[in-house]
């Protein structure tokens, strides 16, 4: 028997695409991205926050010894983690802090995180929600700082870990690192749509793909920002591999892409 059948796709391949199970699974209430373990390196969360948010929230490995600032004000961090809760409440939350309570991180220390990641090997994504403007690479330190950039991307990627970064807010015609390497990771903009399960592919483009650009929190969560797009799709991510655990980086992209292809529009009054 084929896959559409013992005679074929009913209604022709087009009607058997819209009844493929992952167009509609990712909106069902039972994907919830249960098991995955998602690295968020960013600024620290709040505890306390999210967990008042997100009751059932499993907030594992590094987050789960930030008790220290379990009353800090609203930030980055959380802010994403609260939009990664949403769309897939079942995900594992691994918080690395590579701000320190600084407004601004280094090279070194987001090498540092996604090194340590790789080397654990218990998280099956990497959320980067940042990025480094091309300006502060233009140095012989900057540039041998993005070299190295990139050999650990491609080095997480060969270890089977999905990684997705967005693209630099301000420069819509340039790419910050470490979305500059879309091969081995997943670059994402902010889209212009309301609908947290729509992401739109765009090959050749500065970023590969858009999702929802705000969040559900506070005044932050009301500006549009390639940083929620790229928990938005992280989210779908999660979703994704909550279904097919097994599924590496190379798979989960390109299901990615083709889920955006024969999405289903859903109505706004509907979200």
């Amino acid at each position: 028997m084929s896959a559409f059948g013992e005679m074929g796709p009913t209604g022709g391949l087009d009607q058997w695409i819209k009844q493929c199970p992952l167009v509609t699974a990712l909106r069902d209430d039972l994907s919830r991205g249960d098991g995955v373990r998602v690295a968020l390196v960013d600024t620290a969360v709040s505890v306390h926050q999210l967990i008042s948010r997100h009751p059932g929230a499993k907030l594992v490995g590094r987050a789960a010894r930030l008790q220290a600032v379990a009353n800090q004000g609203m930030n980055h961090g959380t802010l994403m983690a609260d939009v990664l809760l949403r769309l897939a409440p079942g995900s594992l939350i691994d918080s690395h802090d590579v701000f320190h309570g600084r407004p601004t991180t280094e090279p070194e220390a987001i090498l540092a995180a996604l090194s340590q990641i790789r080397v654990d090997g218990l998280c099956k994504v990497i959320n980067l929600s940042l990025g480094i403007p091309e300006e502060r690479w233009d140095s012989p330190k900057g540039q041998m700082a993005r070299q190295m950039l990139g050999r650990e991307i491609l080095a997480c990627y060969r270890a089977g870990i999905v990684v997705v970064a967005s693209a630099h807010n301000a420069h819509p015609a340039l790419q910050s690192a470490p979305a500059d390497n879309p091969p081995p990771l997943i670059s994402v903009a902010k889209g212009d749509f309301d609908d947290p399960f729509r992401v739109d592919y765009h090959p050749g483009d500065t970023a590969e793909f858009r999702a929802k650009a705000t969040g559900y929190w506070g005044i932050l969560g009301t500006t549009p920002s390639s940083s929620t797009a790229t928990a938005h799709a992280t989210g779908l991510i999660c979703r994704i591999l909550g279904l097919a655990p097994h599924l590496g980086p190379f798979e989960v992209k390109a299901l990615l892409k083709w889920y955006s292809t024969n999405q289903i529009p859903v109505p706004a009054s509907t979200l």
